[in-house]
């Protein structure tokens, strides 16, 4: 598949986009919240929402966050969320040219580490260099929680 293509996201992208968002998580999301929310993120520098094109349909895509803190002598990370590839295009090598972005930022950027946040059962997902070398703690938040 030497004809994909990997980009930021754009609004033109979003009916495919929430389309892979459903098979990953499994929940519609509103339309023009969704506009709203990728308009601030493409407004952000340590945030990237990329997509994978082929044949001009949106096939994967990856979230990359970089962010700061003072551990490891002050240098930035990165949090990859929603990788995610079309359940047609599996297996092509796809979320490996998505990760080799993240493999990119991490060097531009003097990046420490990245984390994968995945769910346990994609045990494919977690062949792509990543290894379990800690455990995830999560809290779920509901709308009504931010009231």
């Amino acid at each position: 598949m030497n004809n994909i293509i990997i980009r930021a996201a754009t609004e033109s992208d979003l009916p495919e986009l929430l389309r892979l968002y459903k098979v990953l998580l499994g929940e519609d999301i509103d339309f023009e919240k969704a506009c709203e929310t990728l308009e601030r993120i493409n407004s952000l520098e340590n945030v990237k929402l990329l997509v994978a094109v082929f044949d001009k349909h949106i096939v994967g895509t990856i979230q990359i966050t970089l962010l700061i803190g003072l551990g490891f002598n002050c240098r930035p990370y990165l949090s990859i969320e929603y990788l995610v590839v079309d359940e047609a295009y599996r297996n092509r090598g796809i979320g490996s040219l998505l990760l080799k972005q993240v493999d990119e930022y991490a060097r531009e950027t003097n990046a420490a580490f990245a984390d994968l946040i995945s769910s346990g059962f994609r045990t494919k997902a977690h062949k792509l260099g990543f290894a379990v070398d800690v455990v995830g703690f999560r809290k779920n938040y509901t709308a009504e929680d931010s009231v």
